[in-house]
């Protein structure tokens, strides 16, 4: 059994990559209290937009067959006949709304997280909310099928519990890195796996929730699942490498961590792409659109551009883009439903 002593952390360092992306977290969240104050219904728009991300991307990682267009009618929908994997869409978006509520608790108890998975899992499975009664959970497709030695059926109540109680503590002590504490914690929380089924999915919400405990925003607003599963690969791996050997003294969150803060420095990225720095003007929607492209590597699509601007109509997206190849800023690629946009300056096409 794991003592969950967090302790370490007080001389706990991470190498100068890993200090350079946290020194960008923090910068992005005071950036984020400013554009709160200056574009409140783009970052409600945002917010909504992540909360979808967040549900597709957990269903791919764990080959949960999902309708990415069917969702924001899902979540909303009231229908007793829904299919199977509307029920756990539906589930997914009320335990998200739930991880908010948990965030402003002063203290997690064992409760909590059992209410936590009830809301992700009880439209569909009868074992929503309880704990696990085997040995092992289930493996599934996806993310769970990393973890090879989860606590035994006798341990799991103790052991959520003591997780809690261990957790709690940490987060009081101002000398331990609250942001690291939620990564570690996130590990020690996966490799108890305290239910039957939905444990993947799980994690995840953890993760969010921990996060938000920290202190962390910025996650809310470009979703941390969506950069999970854009590179699985990675995450799998660092996954599999921190929870292998789980139970003993050893703390091999390293590589966890080094994982969730890449993860996170991309979705640092994203939100510095979609408002300019601070000390500028506020911008139009329009000026806005202009700028989310001028920041835009690569080709990108509309859609591209909506889904970083929810809060702007795709007529007034349409209209700035034409209005940028007529200045000669951008270059089209394509006539068809799979028309491309580049920037010139980026267009190695056009240059030859």
């Amino acid at each position: 059994m794991k003592y969950f002593d967090y302790s370490f952390l007080k001389e706990y360092s991470v190498d100068l990559k890993c200090s350079r992306i946290i020194s960008d977290i923090y910068v992005t969240e005071e950036r984020l209290k400013v554009w709160k104050g200056h574009y409140p219904k783009a970052l409600e728009a945002l917010r909504y937009r992540c909360i979808l991300d967040d549900i597709s991307s957990s269903h791919n990682m764990e080959h949960i067959p999902v309708n990415e267009k069917n969702i924001p009618n899902t979540i909303l929908s009231e229908d007793s006949d829904m299919s199977l994997n509307d029920l756990k869409i539906k589930g997914q978006y009320e335990a998200i709304l739930f991880c908010d509520t948990l965030a402003g608790k002063d203290i997690l108890v064992p409760e909590d997280l059992m209410e936590l998975h009830s809301r992700l899992m009880s439209r569909h499975d009868p074992n929503g909310g309880k704990l696990r009664n085997v040995d092992y959970p289930h493996l599934g497709y996806g993310t769970a099928s990393t973890i090879t030695n989860p606590s035994n059926t006798r341990e799991v109540r103790y052991a959520l519990s003591h997780f809690c109680k261990m957790y709690n503590e940490a987060s009081k002590n101002n000398d331990l890195d609250q942001l690291i504490l939620a990564m570690c914690a996130t590990i020690d929380f996966f490799s108890i796996s305290p239910f039957n089924n939905g444990n993947g999915r799980m994690y995840r919400l953890v993760l969010n929730l921990l996060l938000s405990r920290s202190g962390l925003s910025l996650h809310r607003y470009s979703s941390l699942e969506k950069q999970i599963l854009d590179h699985l690969d990675n995450h799998f791996t660092a996954l599999g490498f921190s929870t292998n050997g789980w139970g003993g003294d050893s703390n091999r969150y390293g590589m966890f961590i080094e994982d969730i803060l890449h993860n996170l420095n991309h979705c640092t990225k994203v939100l510095n792409g979609c408002f300019p720095p601070m000390g500028t003007e506020i911008l139009s929607k329009s000026e806005r659109i202009r700028y989310i492209i001028e920041n835009t590597e690569g080709r990108f699509t509309t859609e591209d551009i909506a889904d970083r601007a929810p809060d702007v109509s795709h007529l007034l997206i349409h209209n700035n883009i034409s209005e940028m190849i007529s200045e000669g800023m951008l270059v089209k690629h394509g006539n068809t439903r799979g028309t491309v946009y580049i920037l010139r300056k980026w267009d190695t096409q056009s240059k030859e």
